[in-house]
């Protein structure tokens, strides 16, 4: 299956993460007990794309500095809503002279 941002075609992911991430705060009172206020438990996804042209690169950078949600649909056929994490969006290109880049940026799902 292909991967999809916002319904704009992306290249396959070569890796990506999933993890539990919590939204809220957390503190210790006076008798040591630590409380927590949960607004909610999202999950941040980090993705990965090795050896991408730059033209795939540039489609990235506008998904991964747009604020705004959108649906992505992974190879695997797995679908979020998400939003970019800002900040998080790292390109380098491979070797010297080469045209081809590794991307990696962060993604939290809306709810």
């Amino acid at each position: 299956m292909a991967s999809t941002w916002g319904g704009t075609a992306i290249p396959a992911e070569t890796t990506w993460t999933i993890a539990d991430e919590f939204v809220g705060s957390q503190y210790v009172t006076a008798d040591g007990a630590l409380n927590s206020d949960t607004i909610a438990t999202v999950k941040r996804l980090s993705l990965r794309w090795d050896l991408i042209t730059s033209a795939e690169r540039d489609t990235l950078y506008t998904k991964a500095t747009t604020n705004s949600s959108a649906t992505l649909v992974l190879p695997s056929g797995d679908s979020y809503t998400v939003i970019p994490l800002r900040g998080t969006f790292r390109a380098s290109p491979v070797g010297g002279k080469s045209a081809l880049w590794n991307v990696s940026c962060d993604v939290r799902t809306t709810s």
